[in-house]
């Protein structure tokens, strides 16, 4: 089974690659050491020695040229090969005084992207000098930290009006499942019908598997808990019909209709809605629920020791059992009052019933006695009661 690339990622790294050997702002021996560089990177030839991942994707070779093209275009005439300490210090200082601005916009680079391109030059010297005293003295004082800016998260009532919004039901799943799941865009939009499981329960939710394959981490179950879920991913299996192929897309709409629908349902409350957005607000919901640490790395998919986990996490903790129990109650609650205002409709019935019994048992009796009183008439007043 193939990984559906939503990207489009082969032409798209075939057109950087064409866009940044036209670039005539780099010069030409430095855009040749820099494929170089990134066909190194795609075998593990520009990995640390005892690296757990060598080999960098498409993907990531991608990001890596953007990174470098601010360095090799601060230097337009002088050999990457050649770089010095004072050299670099000059790019560094320049990057950080916003000397260097974004080359489609003009604009200020953001910390994070800072970040990563000072990572990226470090990579790129380490590949070009080794890991000898040069390349030391050269990136040992690189401060490569950024500050990560807090983002609004959406609270559950502002999901649950999005939802209400919602006029197709291919809204109210991609909805529901992002918000839920917290699937980054690309594992969602490769789970096939097969890796979504119903658990039958005292009150059944569904489970969705995401395969190591298609994830950016790793694979995993995800546990479907939010109230809204389970009807919603009900009504889409129905509407899929029963003789769906397991190996289909259980979500078989492209990437860019998929950011449309957010764009559009995000407009009705003001919001700027996207996946990651949706992803945030998930681990924020469930880390409010009191998800521990260790339970949100797993639930998203971040390495144990990644310090995602720990951004979202609350003082309080729960178990899964527990939340497995608290949308048990969401449910049975719901449950309880569809009963009780059936219950309530069915009383009202039965007393509408027993009006109409109780009319009906006055007209026979009326029936009955006009029906005597004729019989006790003279056959001649019967005949003209009768006319």
């Amino acid at each position: 089974m193939e990984k559906i690339d939503i990207h489009n990622t082969e032409k798209s790294y075939k057109e950087a690659i064409n866009n940044f050997l036209a670039d005539e702002k780099v010069s030409l021996s430095n855009r040749k050491l820099i494929i170089s560089f990134l066909e190194d990177a795609a075998i593990g030839k520009t990995a640390r020695l005892h690296a757990s991942v060598k080999s960098l994707s498409m993907r990531a070779r991608s990001k890596y040229m953007y990174n470098l093209k601010p360095l090799a275009r601060f230097f337009p005439k002088k050999s990457l090969k050649a770089l010095t300490k004072k050299d670099i210090e000059s790019f560094v200082r320049a990057l950080e005084e916003n000397k260097i601005k974004t080359i489609n916009r003009n604009t200020n680079y953001s910390t994070k992207t800072k970040s990563d391109i000072k990572k990226t030059m470090i990579i790129l010297l380490r590949w070009l000098f080794g890991e000898g005293n040069k390349y030391h003295e050269m990136t040992y004082w690189i401060d490569t930290r950024w500050v990560q800016k807090d983002v609004p998260s959406l609270e559950e009532h502002q999901i649950k009006k999005i939802l209400d919004n919602c006029t197709t039901m291919q809204q109210k799943v991609l909805l529901t499942c992002l918000f839920d799941g917290g699937f980054r865009i690309e594992e969602f939009l490769n789970v096939r019908n097969s890796d979504v499981r119903l658990v039958e329960s005292e009150v059944p939710y569904y489970k969705i598997m995401l395969r190591g394959q298609f994830s950016k981490t790793k694979g995993r179950d995800v546990s479907m808990f939010w109230s809204e879920s389970y009807d919603v991913i009900k009504s889409w299996i129905a509407t899929k019909g029963a003789n769906q192929n397991p190996d289909e897309a259980f979500f078989d709409i492209g990437y860019k209709r998929c950011q449309e629908i957010l764009k559009e349902l995000g407009k009705k409350i003001n919001v700027r809605l996207h996946a990651h957005l949706l992803r945030h607000c998930s681990a924020t919901h469930y880390a409010n629920k009191g998800i521990n640490e260790f339970q949100l790395n797993k639930r998203y998919g971040w390495s144990s020791g990644s310090d995602m986990g720990r951004k979202y996490v609350d003082s309080s903790k729960i178990d899964e059992k527990q939340q497995v129990k608290e949308y048990e109650d969401t449910k049975l609650t719901e449950l309880r009052n569809s009963l009780r205002k059936q219950e309530e409709e069915s009383r009202i019935r039965r007393d509408e019933i027993e009006i109409l019994k109780n009319d009906n048992m006055k007209f026979e009796k009326m029936f009955e006695e006009l029906k005597k009183f004729r019989e006790s008439l003279p056959e001649r007043s019967k005949s003209k009661l009768t006319q």
